[in-house]
């Protein structure tokens, strides 16, 4: 049983699903890490009680994880974690 956040959307799509996409359209491979890494930062903000252990949890710095959130505010996603941030 997934134990943590990243395991929990690691389950999506594994390496062979990536590398099938990869050989199809290579420019596709880029949409899947992006869809990914978008489902691990969701599910570790949903699961950690602040930002910083969602951090922790995904291996980043929490530096890092607010430049994401950036990123993704800019596209015109919207995560929210446990703090309401």
């Amino acid at each position: 049983m997934p134990s943590s956040p990243v395991e929990l959307a690691a389950g999506a799509a594994g390496p062979e699903d990536l590398a099938d996409v990869a050989e199809d359209d290579p420019l596709a491979l880029g949409a899947a890490l992006r869809s990914s890494e978008q489902r691990v930062i969701a599910a570790a903000l949903r699961a950690a009680p602040s930002r910083l252990e969602a951090a922790r949890a995904v291996g980043i710095s929490p530096r890092t994880l607010r430049y994401k959130l950036a990123q993704l505010r800019a596209q015109g996603v919207s995560l929210h974690s446990r703090e309401g941030r």
